[in-house]
């Protein structure tokens, strides 16, 4: 209790040294007795004031770093002052919610005409399914799959990028990447739904500047500061802009069979999908985030399917790859109420 009492003296003894009056100098003598009788020496007294000025000094120094890295994270990347803190800048640790899907209603509820071909596609991939199990031919599957393609009004040329029936035999599927898309990056934080589709139209040959397709005639990123999920643009807006038809459409489903069988089917005839998510630190592509709303594209898969190889746009404005693999349960983990527009 003496000593706490002590230091304290000894501290607003060094500080308003210069600042005193006469009176204060005649307190000062009395501060200096009751130094005395707590230690031996002046000399003792002398180093115990260095040693509180040294460490307010080093405070300060600690304060000033902080306020430094505040001010560069205000200023650059929101995360990368926390970047250096953990002594990297090759993994962020995300603490703010960063919305790729804006504002509104965010449920997608098909109606009954959507609903009847999400059947109708769901059973194309099952036919599919049934040529890698080496239950129907190939050349019946095409046949199917000209007709589907007739019947949604699909641009026929589509038909030629098919490509894989030289692969389809008792090994089907093992590893297949559509090595055409490639990763574009996002020109804002919440373009990820513009560069999302801008990537899979590039690769369709209708290549469309992210700015026009975060307007109001298309995505309307702009407008709700995120592509949002439940209106369904992504698919109506790939399939105007990409002359599709009606091939491209969104499903709800958190079921991994039945993704990877979608998944496959579509990289197989040489169509990559979108996937709407909601990482998570339990479930994301490469880092720990904690709300982050995102569209990104799958390319290709491993493994039969079991593994999901994909192309991030928030490469390049953040600090994540631009090309990875996970495994598809982390896909359909990270979409957590969403889905995927296929």
């Amino acid at each position: 209790m003496y000593m706490f009492v002590d230091i304290n003296l000894v501290f607003r003894y060094h500080q308003n040294r210069s600042k005193r009056s006469d009176h204060f100098k005649f307190q000062e003598k009395n501060v200096c007795k009751l130094l005395t009788l707590f230690f031996s020496t002046t000399h003792n007294a002398q180093r115990t004031t260095h040693n509180v000025i040294h460490l307010r000094r080093r405070i300060q120094k600690q304060f000033y770093f902080i306020l430094i890295l505040i001010t560069i994270s205000v200023l650059f990347k929101p995360n990368f002052a926390f970047a250096l803190m953990n002594g990297s800048t090759t993994t962020y640790h995300y603490t703010k919610v960063v919305n790729g899907m804006g504002s509104g209603n965010q449920i997608y509820t098909p109606n009954a005409q959507s609903k009847l071909y999400l059947q109708q596609k769901e059973k194309l991939a099952q036919l599919l399914l049934l040529v890698r199990q080496g239950k129907i031919s190939m050349a019946k599957f095409i046949t199917l799959l000209h007709q589907f393609y007739q019947q949604h009004g699909v641009n026929p040329s589509y038909l030629q990028n098919t490509n894989f029936a030289q692969n389809v035999s008792s090994a089907i599927g093992i590893n297949s990447i559509l090595g055409a898309v490639y990763q574009i990056p996002q020109q804002k934080t919440y373009y990820c739904g513009p560069a999302s589709a801008e990537t899979v139209l590039k690769y369709l040959g209708k290549d469309t500047p992210q700015s026009v397709l975060a307007s109001s005639q298309y995505l309307q990123t702009d407008q709700n500061g995120g592509t949002n999920y439940g209106s369904n643009l992504m698919a109506t807006t790939i399939n105007i802009l990409g002359q599709t038809g009606n091939f491209y459409a969104q499903k709800n489903d958190s079921n991994i069979a039945t993704y990877e069988t979608d998944m496959t089917t579509d990289i197989l005839t040489s169509w990559p999908i979108v996937i709407a998510a909601h990482e998570s630190a339990a479930y994301n592509l490469n880092i720990s985030e904690i709300g982050w709303y995102h569209w990104f594209v799958v390319r290709g898969y491993t493994n039969y399917g079991a593994n999901s190889s994909y192309v991030d746009p928030a490469s390049g404005i953040w600090n994540v790859p631009a090309y990875g693999t996970v495994t598809s349960s982390t896909i359909v983990g990270t979409m957590q109420g969403f889905g995927y527009v296929w």
